[in-house]
């Protein structure tokens, strides 16, 4: 067998490689894929591919998009548009009335290291009185389940 074909061939041939060697002989950056780790909250697995097809049409994604399913409720996102990205991400979502985490998935990270388990939720409160529709009281609801961000009440009510 050809020595550069065999075990010991390869292993010579990589042994004295470095990151540092790593070079881009084309002279240009490598392309940066963007990716979102999206995750349907369930007891229950979805449909994935209506999932799949659901998330495709309500984030107007199309172009050079993938979506894959790499786990039960969840799939992987790989967008090239940051300011597609940005839209997912500053958003809430759900699929049939179920909450979708969506966080991105940074380059450097596998995807146990990827922290799932906290999200951003609007909360809608009805019949409260009317000496109560104001942001101290939406603080001090919102601070009950987690860290408040906003309120869409004014000062005025």
């Amino acid at each position: 067998m050809n020595d550069e074909h065999s075990l010991i061939g390869v292993i010579k041939l990589t042994e004295a490689l470095k990151c540092s060697d790593n070079h881009n002989p084309y002279n240009h950056p490598p392309q940066v894929t963007r990716s979102i780790i999206a995750k349907v909250i369930s007891d229950k697995q979805v449909n994935n591919i209506a999932f799949k097809n659901t998330i495709l049409r309500a984030w107007g994604l199309q172009g050079n998009t993938t979506v894959n399913t790499i786990d039960s409720n969840i799939v992987v996102v790989v967008l090239e548009c940051p300011v597609t990205l940005k839209m997912i991400l500053s958003q809430t979502w759900n699929f049939k009335k179920l909450h979708i985490v969506t966080v991105e998935w940074p380059i450097e990270k596998a995807l146990h290291e990827v922290d799932l388990s906290k999200t951003t939720f609007w909360i809608q409160v009805s019949n409260l009185p009317i000496i109560y529709v104001n942001e101290a009281v939406a603080k001090l609801i919102g601070d009950s389940v987690g860290p408040f961000i906003k309120t869409d009440i004014t000062s005025e009510g």
